[in-house]
């Protein structure tokens, strides 16, 4: 063990405070009365870089990319985008991604659901029990009827028309169709998963939260982990763990701390000078992410303002209502179902121009159906930069590496220009900006796909679970051949959930508690 530099022990570290570490936490505290280390990268939202009304209102959320509250990453540049860098925006501080995302909550529908039960060894309804809303201790909110603006309403009603089918209650139906989604708001403010689950007991002191700590490595005593080393505001900390270790830091952080800590791919780690732990080589691999298309239509009817009148301001300051309290992507469409009945495409439909809201000042009067690709077949990895834990990973999703997945957007285009003409949201409609007429089919629209798709902030599958050669943990949670040792975020998807996958990242973080501490009995 590293001698002189302070250090603290505890029952449990938890090296994260998103959405995973802090549902992890609540629930683990409630069965395991010990003592709690809970450590994360960023701040507390009070004290980054922009206007304090952006942590809670939710139509800010955009402005909150590229402040001190996004990890800022950006991806290798993609072969099959034209070579393009793509921006990944990812929570840093106190509710990770949370923090800033578009708040959509959504459990899956029944064959997604099947699915992340099957992997994970439960029975569905079991599992269904572990989502945040149902669990009586927290405060998780899910406005299941948000306000929306009229062209998402004129929206549903053209998906009416179109599907032929009835709205669906995204929270407790099998199969999903169309309708408002559901939030992670109260009152019209956002709610992120530390005021939920941790905050109380954190102002109480019942749980040590430490900010602006990065993580070096995990230290072992043989294949048992003991204690992670940190750099909190610079100085080195050591946090012995009594219990065990458990890594909440997200698909593109965990992985990059088990390569550091020596767990990994053994090439990999040599090329880094890093010796070797466990020799897991699934480490940083199975990387998959949502990818949008915007199918944006020049407007007849207004779109929703960025610049709301005083008396908007003053509405939602009093009652939570009025244009402020949009997320934006206010409403959306499942579509194209396979054999399992997981679906293929979602649309996430917004009021507004999806290229230029809110960047420009008076963005121009449009609505965007964005056609988002929810079981891509393309693969990408993580890899290190460096051992230095404030470089960035290198992230490299390989986006549309697989032709499949191209094919999939080209057709599912042509659904979603089918239904932006039909009636009534056709009435509201006068051209298509992108990727426009004369980008209608064939290498044209192809290379329209290539220029303009971009991701949706769901990376996911870097450790996932499983038996096989490049699975990372088992269905415990607890890293294979190794002791102690336990990854509870996104990363652990063997299969990227085929929805926003916020409610399904909790969901499994409320199932870990019970079985980590299953497993340390």
């Amino acid at each position: 063990m590293i001698s002189g530099i302070n250090r603290e022990t505890v029952d449990f570290v938890i090296v994260g405070a998103g959405s995973a570490g802090c549902t992890l936490y609540h629930q683990l505290s409630q069965i395991y009365p010990g003592r709690f280390v809970l450590i994360e990268a960023g701040v507390s939202p009070a004290k980054h870089d922009t206007n304090s009304a952006s942590h809670h209102t939710p139509f800010h959320y955009p402005q909150l990319f590229r402040s001190s509250l996004d990890w800022n990453y950006q991806t290798q540049p993609q072969e099959f985008l034209g070579n393009r860098k793509v921006h990944w925006p990812r929570g840093k501080g106190l509710g990770g991604s949370s923090l800033l995302n578009a708040m959509i909550y959504l459990p899956g529908s029944s064959g997604d659901w099947n699915a992340l039960a099957n992997s994970w060894s439960i029975a569905s309804d079991e599992l269904r029990q572990h989502l945040p809303h149902q669990i009586p201790t927290a405060i998780w909110p899910s406005a299941s009827q948000p306000e929306i603006h009229p062209l998402s309403h004129t929206f549903l009603e053209a998906c009416h028309q179109k599907l032929q089918q009835p709205p669906c209650d995204f929270l407790g139906d099998e199969d999903y169709t169309f309708n408002a989604f559901p939030r992670s708001t109260l009152r019209g403010r956002r709610v992120n998963a530390y005021q939920a689950f941790v905050s109380v007991k954190a102002t109480a002191k019942q749980v040590s939260v430490v900010t602006d700590s990065v993580v070096q490595q995990i230290l072992f005593k043989g294949n048992r982990a003991v204690a992670v080393l940190c750099y909190t505001r610079g100085k080195p900390h050591l946090y012995v763990a009594n219990q065990a270790v458990i890594l909440c830091a997200g698909a593109v952080e965990s992985p990059a701390i088990l390569m550091r800590s020596g767990i990994g791919d053994l090439h990999e780690l040599a090329s880094h000078g890093i010796s070797v732990v466990q020799d897991l080589p699934g480490v940083g691999r199975n990387l998959q992410d949502h990818l949008l298309m915007p199918l944006i239509v020049a407007s007849n009817r207004s779109s929703l303002t960025n610049r709301p009148t005083l008396e908007e301001q003053q509405r939602y300051r009093w009652s939570g209502h009025g244009p402020q309290a949009s997320n934006i992507a206010e409403a959306g469409c499942f579509f194209q179902f396979n054999t399992q009945h997981v679906p293929q495409l979602q649309v996430h439909f917004t009021p507004t121009h999806y290229l230029e809201y809110p960047l420009r000042d008076a963005p121009t009067e449009a609505f965007t159906l964005g056609l988002t690709l929810l079981q891509p077949r393309s693969r990408g990895r993580i890899r290190l930069t460096s051992t230095n834990p404030l470089d960035p990973p290198c992230i490299d999703p390989s986006y549309l590496s697989a032709q499949e997945d191209l094919a999939v957007l080209v057709e599912g285009l042509q659904f979603i220009r089918e239904l932006a003409s039909t009636a009534p949201l056709s009435f509201c409609g006068s051209a298509e900006i992108l990727p426009g007429e004369k980008r209608g089919a064939g290498p044209a629209l192809e290379r329209a796909i290539r220029a303009f798709v971009q991701t949706v902030f769901h990376p996911a599958g870097t450790c996932a679970v499983g038996t096989n050669a490049d699975s990372v943990v088992d269905t415990n949670f607890l890293v294979h051949g190794l002791e102690r040792l336990f990854v509870v975020d996104a990363s652990v998807f063997d299969r990227i959930p085929a929805c926003n996958p916020a409610a399904q990242v909790m969901a499994l973080a409320s199932l870990a508690a019970q079985r980590i501490r299953t497993t340390l009995r």
